[in-house]
């Protein structure tokens, strides 16, 4: 018996060694998509002001700065929806939550979670089908980018919310429960 609960701790170390692991490298990846969103801002910012540039004052207007920061702009909401879940500043309505018990604000933000993810992980599913989907193929403009790659950011950042849904769906329970 006292051999069974020593192998029943240490699987539950690793187990807990690997959630922790695996929660380090979700917030290193929130943190890097959040950067890379906060780099693109800066680039769209100084695309516009070069195509400014060129536009009225060298009567030279650019083909591709409308497009990129266009793409710039998708990337940016996509990389941040996570993040905003994580800090709760995400779209909610509030008129239901306002009237009920705190304890059934804890179980409709537990019910509510669930089902953002459920949905994220099916836009993350067909993110993926559709990026594949057209991965041979170019964007009808000049610059003919590949769509494909301009799409993975669709399923990456549906999957991160997905996620982070999940990761607050178990954060009403524990509220809920008293943990």
């Amino acid at each position: 018996m006292f051999l069974k609960n020593i192998r029943q701790t240490e699987w539950l170390a690793k187990y807990n060694r690997a959630l922790e692991i695996a929660r380090r490298f979700y917030l290193l990846l929130q943190k890097g998509m959040v950067g890379v969103s906060g780099i693109f801002l800066h680039m769209i910012v100084g695309i516009i002001v070069y195509d400014v540039f060129m536009r009225y004052f060298l009567k030279q207007a650019t083909f591709w700065a409308g497009e990129i920061a266009t793409y710039m702009m998708v990337y940016i909401t996509l990389f941040t929806m996570a993040w905003l879940v994580r800090e709760n500043r995400h779209v909610q309505v509030e008129l239901l939550l306002n009237r009920v018990s705190y304890r059934s604000q804890k179980a409709l933000g537990c019910i509510i979670s669930l089902i953002a993810s459920g949905l994220c992980f099916v836009l993350t599913f067909f993110g993926v089908l559709t990026a594949f989907y057209f991965i041979n193929y170019k964007t009808p403009t000049l610059l003919a980018l590949p769509k494909g790659w301009l799409m993975i950011g669709i399923p990456v950042g549906f999957f991160a919310a997905a996620v982070q849904f999940v990761i607050n769906a178990f954060r009403h329970l524990r509220i809920r429960r008293g943990f």
